[in-house]
């Protein structure tokens, strides 16, 4: 883990904002690069990518920056979203996080039987009706046929897909990847905004733009998430065979620009940081960072 403190970001950005942004971007797309190129290596024994993470980890531009990487090596790669596979709210007595609602944190809250069922048909290259789930009105809707090809991939994206449980014997043909924020920011006055804090802010700003959520019920949910993060996904993170670290060192002054309206009502460290990091505007990142995940205009449909 790296602590980076708000002062040096702040010089970076005023002494070279596109350049230091730039940076940023290529770490992130070196380790992407590396861990596609370990897929395309083992592909015939391990046709199966499994990406995993925790909540604001960016583990869905990372799937599908690795999609596209192979995909630009004619390595032909299908996605599956986990969360197509949640039961609808019909199905029975569902798990409920400690405020009554939907608890997505659960590995119990997916057709477990259902998505074994066409794993392994999708290995054995038959045909499946993967399902669409709305999560306007909680229910599944009907979905689009996949029939994987002999020598095609299949990238499987969700919190739960390095767990044994949940993935069944896929994981014995599959390169496992999590995908989390490792780095730390020491604000002026020496406190540490961690990891799961920086991901927090990655979700402030995404479920006001994009989800109708204001800050209250981010921070009112973010209890649950937290609780099963360690209960359901970060033990099975020492499984993973490759890990990425998708924490951007300019992306926070991107965010914190986003947040200044909305300070007074964010955590403590989460505040501290806003205030004191120098907003730039995301028009900085490439349109396919990760950073366009959360404030939008990316050239990928999430």
């Amino acid at each position: 883990m790296v602590q980076w403190t708000v002062t040096a970001i702040n010089e970076a950005i005023e002494k070279d904002l596109k350049g230091f942004a730039a940076a940023s971007e290529d770490n992130y797309t070196d380790q992407v690069m590396a861990v596609a190129m370990q897929i395309r290596n083992v592909r015939e024994e391990r046709p199966f990518i499994l990406v995993s993470g925790p909540s604001g980890s960016g583990k869905t531009t990372t799937a599908l920056r690795i999609e596209t990487l192979l995909d630009d090596w004619d390595c032909e790669t299908a996605t599956v979203s986990l969360d197509n596979y949640f039961l609808p709210h019909d199905a029975g007595e569902l798990p409920l996080d400690e405020t009554g609602d939907p608890d997505y944190e659960s590995p119990d809250r997916l057709d477990i039987e259902l998505l074994q069922k066409h794993l392994k048909a999708i290995y054995r290259c038959e045909p499946v009706e993967v399902p669409r789930f709305d999560f306007a009105t909680q229910s599944r809707l009907p979905g689009d046929i996949l029939k994987r090809r002999r020598g095609e991939l299949l990238l499987i994206e969700g919190i739960h897909t390095l767990n044994p449980h949940v993935m069944g014997d896929c994981l014995d043909y599959a390169t496992d990847v999590y995908v989390s924020v490792e780095d730390e920011i020491v604000t002026k006055s020496g406190a540490v905004v961690t990891p799961a804090k920086l991901r927090l802010m990655r979700r402030l700003v995404r479920d006001r733009l994009f989800r109708g959520s204001d800050v209250d019920n981010t921070l009112e949910r973010y209890l649950s998430v937290s609780r099963g993060e360690r209960s359901h996904i970060t033990p099975f993170s020492l499984n993973a065979e490759e890990r990425i670290n998708t924490f951007l060192p300019y992306e926070f002054a991107v965010y914190g620009g986003l947040l200044r309206d909305v300070v007074e009502k964010l955590p403590e460290d989460i505040a501290e940081l806003v205030r004191e990091i120098s907003p730039v505007p995301a028009s900085v990142s490439p349109i396919d960072s990760l950073v366009r995940e959360v404030c939008g205009g990316s050239i990928y449909e999430y």
